[in-house]
């Protein structure tokens, strides 16, 4: 049986819960619970009743704001329970807590990332609190580390966006022809040091092409972004031609929305890691934070994923429409520890060559 969270420091971090950043986010409809995790996820009653009696979580994510806003509107359905949320690129979100703990508060219940190397670092600093989920086995093999206290919620492909209706010329398939020919294109990059996409992306590129792939755009019209999310923007408004990295499951979002947007898979490798998920030790709702995380890789989420554009992680939850077979691609895994390993490498490669 999951045990019961303690709620022992509560009252040490509520007033860290009235900050700005926080919006809380959940259904008109109010409570209820139109579904029954006990019996459709697994999740235990008695933490259930516990998370009722909390009434809220508090969840961090670089996620984009509208599918935060769904996020937290479904949940609330499904449980009453309030959500608020913090969207901030992954390197800020790492920043926060760490600067939180230290001033010995808990700042969230739940925090995501979209790459998982932070939480091979909170793991081994007692940051994260062990946690099952009850459908594991459902979950694609390979993709659950033993060693971290975290789940993958979603499995993300990183390429290059483009679109389609103000692109002139010929499209790239390849990384070797995004830098070769750009004839004066403009190409943004998402910066590795703030944005954990990106520096998943950039990893698995130069471990694709090379370490000095990044060096071959050296005078080449290019701009650099903290958050990858507004690499989106900067596509659909012409300011840069192609982004790199394209995000497929934004772009897949934006696509299914009517906006231009087109993903390319270059034949080289396609860079693949997977969003995670952890449990904060101590959290300030300990049990609402343990069920929200239990919800979302549950089928009664992971089952919905696909309209946010993400791939899900359990094997029997159906893919985005429009998006490639993965036995159709070549794709590079992120190697996780060794990305942490060579973190600081990997961005100083970067800003030596586009800095």
């Amino acid at each position: 049986m999951t045990k019961l969270r303690s709620r022992k420091i509560v009252a040490a971090v509520l007033p860290a819960l009235s900050l700005p950043w926080l919006t809380a986010c959940g259904s008109d409809e109010g409570g209820g619970g139109s579904i029954d995790l006990a019996s459709e996820c697994g999740i235990d009653q008695e933490v259930l009743d516990k998370a009722t009696e909390e009434g809220q979580v508090v969840y961090f994510s670089p996620s984009a704001d509208d599918q935060l806003q769904r996020i937290s509107q479904k949940f609330n359905a499904a449980t009453g329970i309030e959500v608020s949320v913090n969207r901030q690129p992954t390197g800020d979100l790492i920043q926060q807590v760490d600067t939180s703990l230290e001033a010995g508060t808990v700042p969230a219940d739940v925090v995501g990332l979209a790459e998982p190397s932070g939480f091979i670092k909170w793991t081994d600093e007692g940051v994260l609190e062990e946690f099952e989920v009850p459908n594991a086995d459902d979950f694609v093999d390979g993709l659950k580390d033993p060693n971290r206290y975290s789940y993958p919620n979603s499995l993300l492909l990183f390429g290059i966006q483009y679109n389609e209706t103000l692109l002139e010329g010929s499209v790239p398939e390849t990384w070797d022809a995004l830098s070769g020919d750009l004839d004066g294109r403009i190409v943004a990059f998402g910066n590795p040091a703030s944005s954990g996409s990106a520096l998943a992306a950039t990893y698995g590129i130069t471990q694709t092409m090379g370490d000095e792939y990044l060096a071959t755009f050296a005078g080449a019209d290019t701009t650099i972004t903290d958050s990858s999310l507004t690499l989106n923007q900067l596509i659909l408004t012409g300011e840069a031609d192609f982004a790199v990295p394209g995000i497929e499951s934004e772009v897949m979002r934006a696509a299914s929305g009517g906006e231009p947007l087109k993903m390319i898979y270059p034949e080289e490798g396609v860079p693949a890691t997977t969003g995670e998920i952890g449990v904060l030790a101590d959290a300030p709702h300990p049990n609402a934070g343990l069920v929200f995380a239990q919800w979302i890789l549950c089928s009664a989420y992971q089952d919905q994923i696909k309209d946010e554009g993400y791939r899900p992680v359990l094997k029997d939850s159906p893919a985005p429409d429009g998006v490639p077979p993965l036995e159709d691609l070549t794709i590079v895994t992120v190697d996780v520890p060794d990305l942490l390993a060579t973190r600081d490498e990997v961005i100083a490669n970067f800003d030596e060559a586009l800095g």
